[in-house]
């Protein structure tokens, strides 16, 4: 069974998967009603990627992974709005949860330039924040015990946990939509907890469907996406004429997206 650690308490664990490369394939070639046999992977790969790059992904729909995953609260409530997986959560209407909850490294300064985003230096207040915030959640926890021990409802008592404690849900997704979550969640803005869920992700899957994931590694993950107007621009740029300055701002954002510094 492959499983992946995650942050201090969670990880990332394979339960089954569905259909292969070889799957996707031959639904794919279902739509020519074309002959599978005699096939090679060579073939396959071929065909996965062309499916990719030009968004034929139904094929994709056709084959998929289920894994568990251990994780924040914080973190599964990000999760959730990839609508397209299916999601079995253990409920703690029903079973008490254990005193495990997420202490990242380091607080960070916030970022300047990101709204909802952090930079990578610690804050100077991150060791006395760090021991501010775990003796808060141990105290909630002590709450929570007591609540129960007192014989108060597990639903009501669940109440007290902050969104820091672990929690545990079994995660279905298709391939196509799986694919759709890694280009978000691997992305380098993406917040860094989420981040290392989805690296733990793609390490599970690569295995299962190497030519899927070669596709998208290929042509899903970090694209560089240009207007109608940024790639005539670039065109402009490699056919060696000079490049219009009209749209301003359409040319400051094409030296950013390919990383033109001057």
């Amino acid at each position: 069974m492959k499983e992946v650690k995650c942050l201090d308490h969670g990880y990332v664990r394979y339960l089954e998967h569905w259909g292969s490369d070889s799957i996707v394939c031959q639904r794919a070639r279902m739509s020519n009603d074309l002959d599978n046999a005699e096939k090679s992977i060579e073939d396959d790969e071929k065909l996965i990627d062309y499916l990719y790059r030009n968004a034929h992904t139904s094929p994709l729909e056709m084959a998929g992974i289920t894994v568990e995953m251990k994780l924040p609260i914080f973190v599964a409530r990000q999760l959730v709005r990839h609508r397209t997986a299916s999601i079995n959560e253990v409920s703690a209407r029903y079973v008490e949860l254990p005193e495990e909850f997420y202490i990242p490294d380091d607080f960070h300064v916030a970022s300047p330039s990101v709204k909802q985003g952090r930079t990578d230096t610690a804050s100077p207040e991150s060791f006395r924040l760090k021991q501010l915030y775990r003796s808060t959640i141990s105290n909630v926890f002590d709450v929570y015990s007591d609540a129960l021990s007192s014989g108060l409802s597990k639903e009501e008592a669940r109440i007290i946990l902050p969104v820091a404690t672990y929690t545990r849900w079994a995660w279905s997704m298709d391939m196509n939509n799986l694919l759709k979550f890694l280009s978000l969640r691997c992305e380098s803005h993406a917040q860094y907890e989420i981040r290392v869920f989805a690296e733990a992700v793609l390490e599970v899957v690569k295995p299962l469907f190497p030519s899927i994931i070669k596709a998208w590694e290929r042509h899903g993950r970090n694209p560089i996406k240009l207007t109608k107007a940024e790639a005539e621009m670039f065109i402009s740029f490699l056919d060696g004429k000079e490049v219009s300055k009209i749209d301003d701002r359409s040319y400051r954002i094409l030296k950013e997206k390919l990383g033109i510094t001057n």
